[in-house]
């Protein structure tokens, strides 16, 4: 009962935190790519096979998507 009450109050203070994030960062931490490398290391600690599945297609597309808006922003907009 007492780690509960540890794990819900440090959820608190880290969710008060966000308020002090600059956008600019938030939009790197909180998205979904980030949930699924989250669940994926939860699935690796329980010592479940498929977290190796959440995990490297969270972090493909966690790098996709970085590198993909890094590309747009010093090479500007490209039309196909």
């Amino acid at each position: 009962m007492n780690s509960k009450k540890y794990f819900w109050g440090l959820v608190i203070v880290v969710l008060s935190l966000f308020k002090f994030i600059p956008e600019d960062i938030m939009k790197y931490i909180v998205n979904y790519q980030v949930v699924m490398i989250l669940v994926g290391a939860y699935f690796l600690v329980k010592k479940k096979k498929h977290g190796w599945i959440f995990l490297c297609v969270g972090v493909y597309l966690y790098i996709t998507n970085y590198v993909w808006e890094k590309f747009a922003a010093i090479y500007g907009s490209i039309d196909f």
